[in-house]
């Protein structure tokens, strides 16, 4: 567990998950592992930043006053309007048919449990060309790899330490 594998790309994460998962023993993996990643995923969305880094492209100025005209929070802040989808970003176990989620590769996803979210936020997962940039905050990134390899890590050295 020792090696160092730079991986990119959404599908080579997951696969990178799987080998960390399938290395350890069930005892390494649970609740806190789901935890983590939600909160990172959450902590991206705050940000505005998406999976890869990259930050999420700034809101246009018409639609920044029309979001202070309907009462929005925060109107400058991009996904959030009503932050029904925020709230509804969550881990999920089985079935994933009409939402939006990203697979672990540790046994969970990590996505948007409300369908009606769900259906808003895949609009802005994947854009629609000029007229909506792509601003994505569903997924897995090498830190988030990174992250759970580390808790993995501390883990186990507790339990044989």
């Amino acid at each position: 567990m020792s090696e160092r594998v730079i991986v990119t790309g959404q599908a080579a994460l997951v696969a990178r998950m799987r080998r960390i998962r399938n290395g350890l023993p069930d005892a390494i993996f649970g609740i806190d592992v789901e935890q983590l990643l939600l909160k990172r995923v959450l902590h991206r969305f705050e940000q505005s930043v998406a999976p890869d880094g990259s930050q999420w492209p700034a809101l246009k100025e018409t639609t920044i006053r029309r979001k202070k005209w309907l009462g929005a929070r925060r109107p400058d802040k991009a996904l959030e309007r009503t932050e029904r989808l925020v709230r509804s970003i969550r881990v999920i176990s089985g079935g994933t048919r009409g939402l939006l989620a990203a697979s672990t590769g540790i046994g969970f996803r990590i996505g948007v449990s409300d369908p009606d979210a769900a259906a808003y936020g895949r609009l802005h997962q994947y854009g629609i060309g000029e007229h909506l940039p792509a601003r994505p905050f569903i997924g897995i990134s090498s830190g988030d790899v990174a992250a759970v390899h580390a808790f993995a890590k501390r883990r186990l050295q507790r339990l044989v330490g």
